[in-house]
């Protein structure tokens, strides 16, 4: 009944959100993709009295901000990372008015608010100058994100303690993560991901201290250090070469979403909100 009911609600969340023209995530093979990634998730979290205590789970690229990777329309895209919140908010318990109100957590539209934020992504700029250059001349990472010294992801795998789980992207939508993983139960058993884990270490390091949630490689080689959000609120800078084109408001980044606050700070680095 709930699984019905789920699937009611996914489909009329999509056609409200893409109009009448199905998205191309609604078939019956990628309903089964996102059916099985749930099962599992709600598998990788250990029975708690209160699951509320995992809702930096739901930081972007966390554990349950799954994202389908393959989808081609952006707005299908973004139906989904919010409708995948939604779901994911409920299965820590959280009720509808709360989901609904966590954008207004990670949301700034006041100056002295957006410039504390600049201040504050300036000062890690500075901090992680040399981790940042690392990061970007390196051909092997294209994702690091923190939530703990101890939890924190490299690319597709989620190391959490001792052992890790490395996704594979589902075959139909691409979703990250998916039912399609490997399981390490020592990270000794994957000698390449310990040394990916040494060579991040200074820049999660520097990413906890600052409250950064990822930083990611876009496709035009620019840097996306997220500090915070949830679903398609994202905050953070985008850093490239001098001379780095700054979009408008309205215009989308290379996730998908859509910018709502922007301003540059130095030649080759702007804040933003999507929103």
């Amino acid at each position: 009944m709930r699984r019905n009911l789920i699937l009611f609600f996914l489909i009329t969340f999509f056609c409200i959100k893409a109009g009448a023209e199905q998205p191309s995530l609604i078939k019956s093979a990628s309903e089964q993709e996102y059916r099985d990634a749930l099962s599992h998730l709600k598998q990788m979290l250990p029975e708690v009295e209160n699951k509320a205590v995992y809702s930096p789970l739901l930081r972007p690229f966390g554990l349950l901000d799954v994202v389908p990777t393959q989808l081609k329309s952006k707005d299908d895209k973004i139906a989904f990372i919010n409708f995948n919140l939604g779901v994911m908010g409920s299965t820590l318990g959280l009720n509808k008015e709360d989901i609904a109100l966590l954008p207004n957590s990670v949301l700034c539209n006041d100056e002295s608010c957006i410039q504390k934020r600049i201040t504050l992504a300036e000062k890690f700029l500075v901090d992680a100058e040399q981790a940042l250059n690392q990061f970007a001349q390196s051909s092997e990472f294209f994702l690091v994100g923190q939530l703990s010294e101890s939890v924190f992801r490299i690319n597709h795998t989620f190391v959490s303690n001792s052992e890790a789980y490395t996704y594979r992207p589902s075959k139909i939508v691409g979703l990250i993560p998916s039912a399609d993983f490997t399981h390490y139960s020592e990270l000794t058993q994957s000698p390449e991901l310990l040394r990916l884990i040494e060579e991040s270490a200074s820049l999660r390091k520097l990413m906890r201290a600052s409250g950064i949630a990822a930083v990611v490689r876009s496709s035009n080689n620019t840097l996306n250090i997220i500090f915070n959000g949830v679903g398609d609120n994202h905050w953070g800078v985008i850093i490239g070469e001098k001379g780095l084109a700054i979009p408008s408001p309205g215009e989308f980044n290379h996730l998908g979403y859509d910018y709502d606050k922007v301003a540059a700070f130095h030649d080759n680095a702007f804040y933003y909100q999507t929103n």
